[in-house]
């Protein structure tokens, strides 16, 4: 894929669009809308005022429901002159109170009948993350740089983006005079540049690695016991300031770097103490800062107390939670793990000694020895290549041929050994697995484009995409995860675009189509929406969509996966409520289309449901805050239905009109939607 690097701006919006959502939000769900909103009017946040550019009230309301500050609460203005134009600012005061929300918490499958739980922001959380990000990032880089032992930590903020186009979109693009443009804040990856490595994968392939395995004879894996949901908040000042400094000055410490960022993660939390979310990558960054205490405290007694040295007599490399220890002794290492675990007590965390493992020379682990053998079979069992043709001397352009071949039994047989052999799991290198096969689909469809015309033959094409996708489908089937379902749908989705670019044979074309849509369709019955099985599936039904009309799920097809039956008096109806993701997932779907007229109607019903049940906590609900906006700009969605959502936020109807014409849309993307776009985007945010 080729790359294109663009200089970013916007810095003090821009966390908003690359640090505060889960990675694993459906790709509908974006924060690209409210980030151009909060750009276009330079919305900040000065002491205990939130301030914006406008000349009028326009944007007033959306301001109150974004942020949750009481209706009552009068908007000022102010006009300052800045480079010979006049300017016109608007500004709302808000309490500690106002900044105290809940967020919206869905579950993924994290384990084999273990689900994690992700959170969503309130959007006046994720701007006083922005605003702190712009405040104190100097402080951030600075006390995520003190570890001798992080290997993915800030190192500096971001100043550039980098696009990949896919080689076989650039090549249509070409032959088509084509070209995109306005990428640069769809592929932002995140507000600060990291080190060392970015995916703890690229670590066991690093020099660093190689040369910790030459010095010691040993490996010990580690990883701190339920992070995230054991971080103490207040453990942040005590990491930063140390514990009696805090204690012995509370009331100076308040406003230091540490206690605003302690005091955020509480606030964004519902006033939580005990525990942070999960998901956006503020989070990671905080748990760091923690965690490079301890790194730091760590190496001091093991030189101090033991007499061991650092890079001499032991390494460590921690990524995020998960500590790999390099060692020659035994005993050095019971040492070295009973010092990580005495500091990380001290910061109310623990190792996960049940979870640790020992690797002897040759230091190597059983995911990086599947991944090679993976490797090899993909290369081995798919193949494809334009080659120059010999005989044909009389044209004057050369002439090329496409040839191409997979073998879906090859493939499968010698995954499952693979695994057997190394003895990993399916979800250990699904994802390493997805990015083979999409950059082997991408070069595929790259050869054929550059092959001649009358020397390409379609049928081989077809027969050899069927095959990757048999066994795509065969690797989703054993592990169901987001991430897997994300690459998946990017599969799908870049083969049905790919097919109908490069005007193959209808018949042909709906073959694939006909197959994928089978092999989606078994999976959504196979793994119905359930309390923490909801986002994996809901990718496999944007992917759907993708494929056309004639490959539409019918009415009782949609509601069985969606786990919704009928009453006795033929009603549609639900144990438990769907939430925000499922609902506006399921109406960007069923559209306006006639044969989904029952299912729309539960889902209205389903939106005024959270609307009604939390009327009272519209103020600090996230998930009130989010069906409503991207309710009354649903155009699938009457109008009389959204004047009766409005009354929550107790809007007239001249607000209500005013508040829509703000934005087309708000965090869910009803106009224009793209689904290849908004995947590609994501290649950019991929999981830690």
């Amino acid at each position: 894929m080729k790359r294109k690097r663009e200089r970013l701006h916007s810095r003090r919006q821009r966390p908003i669009l690359s640090d505060t959502l889960p990675f694993e939000l459906p790709a509908s769900f974006s924060n690209r809308h409210i980030f151009e909103l909060l750009r276009a009017h330079d919305v900040q946040i000065i002491g205990n005022v939130i301030r914006w550019e406008c000349s009028d009230d326009r944007i007033d309301d959306a301001i109150y429901i974004l942020t949750g500050i009481d209706r009552s609460t009068v908007v000022n203005s102010s006009h300052e002159t800045k480079f010979g134009k006049v300017r016109t600012y608007r500004n709302l005061e808000f309490s500690n109170v106002d900044t105290v929300k809940e967020p919206f918490a869905f579950e993924i499958c994290h384990r084999e009948a273990e689900s994690r739980k992700l959170s969503i922001p309130h959007p006046f959380s994720q701007i006083l993350v922005a605003n702190f990000y712009n405040d104190y990032s100097d402080s951030i880089i600075y006390y995520a740089r003190r570890s001798p032992f992080s290997i993915r930590h800030p190192d500096s903020i971001a100043r550039y983006s980098n696009h990949r186009d896919r080689m076989h979109e650039r090549l249509l693009a070409k032959q088509e005079n084509f070209e995109e443009v306005g990428k640069e804040y769809d592929q932002i990856g995140s507000f600060f540049a990291y080190r060392i490595v970015n995916n703890v994968f690229k670590f066991f392939e690093s020099f660093r690695y190689h040369r910790a395995e030459k010095r010691f004879d040993a490996m010990m894996q580690a990883d701190v016991s339920k992070c995230f949901d054991s971080i103490y908040t207040h453990s942040l000042p005590w990491a930063v300031l140390g514990k009696r400094p805090v204690k012995d000055d509370l009331k100076g410490s308040l406003s230091t770097f540490p206690a605003m960022f302690d005091k955020l993660m509480q606030n964004l939390n519902h006033a939580e103490t005990n525990g942070i979310i999960i998901g956006p990558e503020f989070c990671r960054i905080f748990a760091e800062i923690i965690l490079q205490s301890v790194d730091v405290e760590v190496e001091k007694e093991l030189r101090i107390a033991h007499g061991l040295l650092h890079r001499h007599d032991y390494e460590i490399f921690r990524y995020v939670d998960d500590y790999y220890i390099f060692f020659n002794s035994d005993v050095d290492c019971e040492v070295i793990i009973d010092v990580i675990g005495h500091h990380l007590s001290g910061v109310k965390l623990s190792l996960n000694r049940s979870k640790t493992k020992l690797y002897e020379k040759p230091v190597i682990t059983e995911i990086t020895i599947a991944k090679s053998a993976i490797s090899d079979l993909i290369s081995k069992s798919v193949s494809s290549d334009f080659k120059l043709v010999e005989d044909e001397q009389e044209h004057e352009e050369p002439v090329y041929e496409f040839v191409s071949n997979a073998r879906s039994r090859e493939l499968i047989i010698g995954y499952k050994t693979i695994l057997k052999s190394a003895s990993v799991s399916y979800p250990e290198v699904g994802n390493y697995t997805f990015a083979l096969l999409e950059s082997t689909i991408d070069r595929l469809l790259a050869d054929f484009v550059r092959s001649s015309e009358g020397h390409r033959s379609e049928q081989r094409l077809i027969d050899t995409i069927e095959n990757i996708l048999e066994f795509a489908f065969f690797i989703y089937a054993a592990a169901p995860r987001v991430n897997l379902s994300i690459r998946l749908a990017r599969i799908v989705s870049v083969v049905s675009r790919a097919l109908r670019r490069v005007r193959i044979a209808l018949e042909l074309r709906h073959h694939v189509f006909k197959y994928a849509h089978d092999n989606i369709v078994h999976q959504l019955r196979k793994n119905q929406v359930s309390n923490y099985r909801e986002v994996e599936t809901l990718y496999l039904l944007t992917a759907l969509g993708e494929l056309g009309r004639e490959y539409w799920l019918d009415e009782d097809s949609l509601c069985q996966h969606l786990n919704i039956s009928k009453d006795k008096t033929g009603l549609l109806c639900r144990e438990q409520p769907l939430t925000h993701l499922t609902i506006t997932v399921t109406l960007l779907y069923v559209r306006r289309r006639t044969k989904y007229n029952k299912l729309r109607r539960f889902l209205i019903e389903e939106i005024a449901r959270v609307l009604t049940d939390k009327a009272a906590y519209a103020r600090q609900d996230t998930e009130v805050v989010l069906i409503f906006l991207d309710a009354i700009a649903c155009p699938y969605i009457d109008d009389a239905e959204k004047s009766t959502f409005a009354a929550t936020f107790g809007l007239t109807a001249g607000e209500l009109a005013k508040l829509s014409a703000v934005s087309k849309n708000w965090f869910t993307t009803w106009s224009g939607f793209n689904l290849s776009k908004e995947l590609d985007a994501k290649r950019y945010r991929d999981v830690y």
